[in-house]
């Protein structure tokens, strides 16, 4: 099984003729992930006890994704 090239990702062009940049990739897998982590949980809360996390389930789970992307373990 080979790798998937990061950077084919960011070959295309958008409406400027430019490629998406990283950064532009990263907030996109990241609002990706919040929407659909509240489309399936409705409003409900993973967590009932403990102290409040310093980052939310949306934003690990879209490091998780990002760095899987790229190849990052």
């Amino acid at each position: 099984m080979t790798t998937p090239d990061p950077n084919l990702c960011f070959a295309e062009t958008n409406s400027k003729g430019q490629g998406m940049s990283i950064e532009e990739f990263i907030i996109a897998v990241y609002c990706w992930v919040d929407d659909t982590f509240n489309d399936l949980l409705k409003g409900q809360r993973l967590r009932e006890r403990g102290a409040m996390p310093s980052l939310s389930d949306p934003e690990v789970i879209a490091m998780e994704l990002i760095g899987e992307f790229f190849g990052l373990d």
